[in-house]
């Protein structure tokens, strides 16, 4: 997964919900606005994700301001 901010983030990160199985260590781009979470998919599968929740904000701009609750689903095709 690519996630892209508009604004350089801190490396604090929250991830909640149904997330693919990691594969990876999380990684950001020297900007600190591209984070990559390497995943494996599985066919068929549906995923419901939220960055940060009104229990945890981790997730940051670089100035400190917490980023508001995000949330998304997604699916994947079977072959």
């Amino acid at each position: 997964l690519e996630i892209h901010f508009d604004r350089p983030m801190s490396p604090g990160l929250a991830i909640f919900g149904d997330l693919p199985e990691v594969a990876g260590k999380p990684t950001w781009d020297e900007a600190m606005e591209v984070l990559r979470l390497p995943v494996k998919l599985s066919p068929g599968a549906r995923y419901h994700l939220y960055l940060n929740s009104r229990d945890s904000d981790k997730m940051r701009s670089a100035e400190g301001e917490p980023l508001v609750p995000r949330e998304w689903r997604f699916s994947v095709s079977e072959p």
